[in-house]
């Protein structure tokens, strides 16, 4: 199944930092959004797991369902497509931890840097992960994150999805997600 996939590049084509005028707002909100760079969306066809199953940590070689996550990492490590995604995820977080940095001042930069330091230890051990599951027999996008920080900002706004509402309010910022039969 894993040889007939077919991979299509769909990646965002531009990167906006925050004018000046917006940094003490970003600042002032917990809200954290990932780089579209250090995010991908994948289709993933029913019958296929998200991550590996319990069968498949057990025993690799067991081939019960193929895992989304080994294939999206397998295709990040071989091709140059997803090795140049890598790079591209990796080279923008760290751009933005610098500037970002370098907007704030004292105790907030004092906190930003510790944060920026944390996901930078992280990035030794992570490997890119779906930010959320969809069941076995369910078709549908995942969102996967390249980089430790899109997995925290991504995570983040899954979990806020119950604040959802009408308004663009720091407090209703969150992910919907829609289900068709």
């Amino acid at each position: 199944a894993e040889s007939n996939l077919e991979w299509v590049m769909l990646a965002s084509q531009t990167m906006t930092f925050a004018s000046d005028d917006d940094t003490d707002a970003i600042a002032r909100t917990d809200i954290e959004m990932p780089f579209l760079s250090g995010i991908m969306f994948v289709n993933k066809p029913p019958g296929w797991a998200t991550l590996p199953t319990k069968q498949q940590l057990d025993d690799p070689n067991n081939a019960t369902y193929p895992c989304l996550s080994d294939s999206v990492k397998k295709w990040l490590g071989v091709s140059k497509d997803g090795q140049e995604m890598m790079k591209r995820a990796l080279d923008d977080e760290q751009r933005f931890f610098s500037f970002y940095s370098s907007q704030l001042d004292g105790k907030q930069r004092k906190k930003w840097d510790r944060k920026a330091e944390k996901m930078q230890e992280k990035l030794e051990t992570f490997e890119p992960r779906p930010c959320h599951r969809l069941d076995i027999d369910t078709s549908g996008i995942v969102c996967v994150a390249l980089t430790p920080y899109a997995l925290r900002s991504c995570n983040m706004l899954f979990e806020r999805k119950s604040l959802g509402g009408a308004d663009d309010s720091p407090s209703s910022v969150g992910v919907q997600k829609r289900y068709v039969a």
